[in-house]
């Protein structure tokens, strides 16, 4: 299955910037935040990293911040102008709610290829105050 691409126009060093800034801004401090929670001993930690490449307006948008929400809620066709649509667009909504209807239910996220365990620190190395 081929992932869709930002276009020649959203290439680059455009790209990279926006990949560095998704990294540092996002990426980062929610791996943190996941590592404080398994810290507390509480409730099981469930993290995801949502890559959908939206392909309207040349690819532009790349995996905007909320742009999985149509998906998990089975309801794409609601923010088709901003995350497209068609066959890969309706497989992978179809995957994601039916991965968030267990979590919601039980707690526990759930579905076909999903890994099952939640976020530890089992087999991640301490590199100053983070596991890498």
């Amino acid at each position: 299955m081929e992932k869709p691409r930002a276009s020649k126009w959203c290439s680059g060093l455009f790209v990279f910037s926006c990949l560095i800034y998704i990294d540092t801004i996002i990426r980062l401090p929610m791996k943190h935040l996941s590592e404080n929670k398994v810290s507390q001993h509480g409730a099981p930690v469930y993290a995801y990293m949502f890559t959908w490449d939206a392909p309207v307006m040349g690819g532009v948008f790349l995996s905007y911040h909320t742009a999985e929400i149509p998906f998990v809620l089975h309801h794409i066709e609601a923010g088709a102008n901003h995350i497209g649509s068609g066959k890969e667009a309706k497989r992978l909504e179809t995957e994601m709610s039916q991965a968030w209807i267990p979590f919601a239910r039980t707690g526990q996220p759930s579905a076909k290829g999903l890994p099952s365990a939640a976020f530890s620190f089992a087999g991640k190395v301490r590199c100053g105050n983070s596991y890498l």
